[in-house]
């Protein structure tokens, strides 16, 4: 699985069956999150920020809770981080302080 273009023209020729998902944690498992990156929008919104997580985008994870108004997503998002990011955790606490 490498040729990405091909792959994103399947996917824009006509709308999966079984979602998009199944692209993204494909993707992951394969060692490719930058290409998985790409099929985030296409996702149900519910799923986006766990997506974002297998990602290893902890950001882009706290921007989607942002959008949605999630404060308890972002509340969960913070205490997943892991310590050595304390940087990023920082963020997600100035994105929930944004939000109140």
């Amino acid at each position: 699985m490498r040729d990405f273009d091909a792959l994103e023209a399947f996917a824009r020729s006509k709308r999966s069956p079984i979602g998009y998902e199944v692209f993204v944690r494909q993707l992951v498992e394969a060692g490719h999150p930058r290409e998985a990156a790409t099929y985030f929008v296409k996702c149900d919104a519910p799923k986006r920020v766990g997506l974002y997580v297998l990602c290893n985008d902890w950001r882009a994870a706290g921007r989607e809770c942002k959008e949605r108004g999630d404060k308890n997503g972002l509340e969960q998002l913070k205490k997943r981080c892991p310590n050595s990011l304390n940087i990023i955790v920082r963020e997600l606490e100035h994105i929930a302080a944004s939000m109140k």
